[in-house]
C-alpha cells in the first residue's frame, strides 16, 4: 500500500517558480501558481521527500509572498513577512482570495489561514489547500506551514476543539496543530487505514506537537471506524472571501 498523505509544506528554498504582477484586477491562476493584480508572488518551491518518525512528508518552500496595497493615497509594498497583522495581509489580498481567522488547541495566539482557490460553487468557501500564519507580541506575521490534499472533495477541516483534519485519500487519517511557540505546523495524528483488513496504524500525538510520537496499530475494526466517522463529522473550514 502506498503511504501518501496530505502534503504538509515546511521545506527549505531553492530556485523555484517566480510570478509577478501589477496593481488592479482580479486574480489569475498558472499551474499551481497563484498570480494577481493585487498581490505579487514570489514564490520559490523545492518538492523532496523525507523519512522520519511520522513516514513519508512532501515538503515545499517557503512561499516568497510581497502583498501591495494603497494606503493614503500612497502604495505600500512589503513582504507578508513584515506585516504586523494579519488585516494587513487581508487588505493586499485580491477579489476572491479566501481567509480564515482561527485558534487550534495547544497554541495560545490566532493563527490565519489563506487560500488562493476556495471553492464558491458549493456555498461553503471550502478549500483543498492553505498557507497557514501565526503572529507573536512584538514580531511581524509568521509562515508556519501549509497543507494540500488532492482534491476539492476532501477539503481543509477545522474540529471544535481546534484541531486541523485534512487527509488526501480515505484511507488517510490526518491531523494537525501548530506547536505552542507558534513555530510550526506539524502532524499530531497521521493514522493509515487499512479498508480490506478494517485496520489502522501510524503516529499519534496529544496536543504538544513538538513531542515525539506515539506509535499507534489496531486490529479492532471500532478504532477504524471511530477515525473514519470523526474524520466525516468535522466541518470543512468556511473561508471569508475578499469582496
Amino acid at each position: 500500500m502506498e503511504k501518501k498523505g496530505a502534503q504538509l509544506f515546511i521545506g527549505a528554498l531553492t530556485a523555484g517558480i517566480v510570478a509577478t504582477s501589477t496593481i488592479t484586477g482580479a486574480a489569475t491562476i498558472k499551474g499551481n501558481v497563484e498570480t494577481t493584480e493585487t498581490v505579487e508572488y514570489v514564490m520559490k518551491e523545492n518538492e523532496h521527500n523525507f523519512t522520519s518518525q511520522e513516514y513519508s512528508l512532501n515538503t515545499l518552500g517557503t512561499p516568497y509572498i510581497t502583498i501591495t496595497y494603497n494606503k493614503d493615497g500612497k502604495i505600500v509594498q512589503k513582504s507578508i513577512h513584515e506585516c504586523d497583522s494579519f488585516d494587513e495581509i487581508i487588505k493586499g489580498l485580491p477579489k476572491g482570495f479566501g481567509y480564515k481567522k482561527f485558534y487550534l488547541k495547544g497554541y495560545k495566539g490566532e493563527v490565519f489561514a489563506i487560500t488562493g482557490h476556495p471553492d464558491t460553487s458549493n456555498g461553503k468557501n471550502t478549500s483543498y489547500y492553505a498557507y497557514f500564519f501565526t503572529k507573536q507580541s512584538g514580531s511581524h506575521v509568521r509562515y508556519v506551514g501549509s497543507i494540500k490534499t488532492d482534491s476539492y472533495d476532501r477539503p481543509i477541516k477545522l474540529s471544535s476543539d481546534g484541531i486541523l483534519y485534512a487527509s488526501a485519500t480515505r484511507d488517510i487519517y490526518e491531523t494537525f496543530l501548530v506547536t505552542s511557540d507558534g513555530q510550526k505546523l506539524l502532524y499530531k495524528d497521521h493514522i493509515f487505514l487499512f479498508r480490506h483488513e478494517e485496520e489502522c496504524e501510524g503516529i499519534r500525538r496529544d496536543s504538544d506537537v513538538s513531542a515525539p510520537g506515539k506509535q499507534f496499530q489496531s486490529r479492532d475494526k471500532k478504532d477504524y471506524d471511530k477515525y473514519v466517522k470523526q474524520l466525516q463529522n468535522t466541518p470543512a473550514i468556511s473561508f471569508d472571501i475578499v469582496k
